[in-house]
């Protein structure tokens, strides 16, 4: 299954297409109760022809409610945005390796967290603000 099949599946959505002659990317917004907001997920495909292939994926937890406080990042949710964004893609292992990075990464400074580690197969940058927890997975 694809990753923008799963997602419509999980969620019962339609996602949302912005395309030019380079990039196409399609995302969505969705309630989240794991994180008491909302999930927004996105992949941009660089490319042309029917099916090109993924360059970044992203996954994006805001909390309105915490106003400039930032998000608390437990294991199971971060389990759980690893596995709802990037499921159809990551093996299990890479998937535990992310939220292992992600868990001793995630403790901001007054201006937030942003970092980058690289994998086997892609590299990941967690972005942390008030009220916002950001994970991008870039191919290599």
């Amino acid at each position: 299954m694809t990753l923008t099949k799963a997602w419509t599946t999980h969620w019962k959505v339609k996602l949302e297409v912005v395309q030019n002659d380079a990039v196409r990317v399609q995302r969505t917004t969705v309630d989240y109760p794991a994180a008491h907001g909302k999930l927004t997920v996105s992949v941009q495909q660089e490319g042309t022809g029917t099916d090109p292939s993924p360059s970044l994926v992203g996954c994006v937890v805001r909390d309105d409610s915490l106003g400039d406080k930032f998000m608390m990042l437990t294991s199971a949710l971060v389990d759980q945005m690893v596995s709802d964004c990037w499921a159809a893609i990551t093996a299990p292992h890479e998937r535990t390796q992310i939220t292992k990075w992600v868990l001793a990464n995630d403790k901001p400074d007054k201006n937030g967290v942003n970092r980058t580690q690289a994998f086997a197969r892609f590299a990941v940058r967690l972005q942390i603000a008030p009220k916002v927890v950001s994970l991008y997975l870039r191919a290599n």
